[in-house]
């Protein structure tokens, strides 16, 4: 293609982090280690539950038992079964009490893990609204229609403050058109082909590439360059023959 013998464009993009999005991270991950460390307590906690509560039923059997051989027998003998009965009763009533203070533990324990997950979703849901941020999207259509109006000024004042990195491919390659529009209408030829170029040559099938290549064609035409500009409306016609912009040719 002849007329891109006048364009060496190299797209760099980066997704940076920053402070602010790092800090809320480690403060998250903070928040989920407490999270998972009370979860591994409160499980510990209910298995020690279960083997006090499986202690219990085990004594209770044995007293039973005891209970039972106490009744068949008489004398001595009885006196023995009567003092192990006694002892095991009293074992019982030890890991009762053990048990109750488990449980109480237990259900503060897990008050305490609810609260926490509690938290977390509003915190997630917090972050979630912060990092959806402003609506790029509209801004850099707003200052495309202002830069088709002619109103530069306002357009730029848009723009100028948009953070590229945190824009996604599509708000990218918006925003090159938007800034094309604006080197057209400013007279800027060379700077409104390298913007539309940014799209154009590496996005050949985004939705937008007819219009960036027009905008290149008729940027080729204002600087005199007739041959690259036939050449640029003759690619747009061929690519794009249902395109608006081919219809216009």
């Amino acid at each position: 293609m002849k007329f891109f013998t006048l364009i060496s464009i190299l797209l760099l993009t980066s997704c940076i982090k920053t402070a602010e999005q790092i800090r809320r991270e480690k403060q998250m991950d903070n928040i989920s280690q407490q999270v998972n460390d009370s979860q591994g307590l409160f499980a510990d906690m209910t298995n020690s539950v279960k083997e006090t509560q499986t202690r219990i039923d085990q004594l209770n059997g044995r007293v039973e038992e005891l209970e039972f051989k106490q009744s068949q027998l008489s004398g001595e003998k009885v006196n023995t079964l009567f003092t192990d009965v006694e002892l095991l009763k009293e074992q019982v009533k030890g890991l009762q009490e053990e048990l109750a203070k488990a449980n109480k533990k237990n259900k503060k324990l897990n008050k305490e893990l609810k609260s926490q997950q509690s938290y977390i979703k509003k915190v997630n849901s917090s972050l979630a609204k912060m990092n959806e941020g402003p609506d790029y999207k509209s801004i850099i259509y707003a200052a495309r229609s202002l830069a088709k109006k002619g109103q530069i000024s306002q357009a730029k004042a848009k723009i100028k403050d948009i953070p590229f990195s945190e824009l996604s491919a599509v708000e990218k390659n918006r925003l090159y058109q938007t800034q094309g529009i604006i080197d057209y209408t400013e007279k800027n030829y060379q700077k409104a082909i390298v913007s539309f170029s940014k799209v154009y040559t590496k996005y050949p099938k985004a939705s937008i590439a007819p219009n960036c290549l027009y905008y290149i064609a008729k940027s080729l035409e204002k600087m005199g360059q007739k041959d690259e500009a036939q050449a640029a409306f003759q690619e747009l016609k061929e690519k794009y023959p249902k395109s608006s912009e081919a219809k216009k040719l």
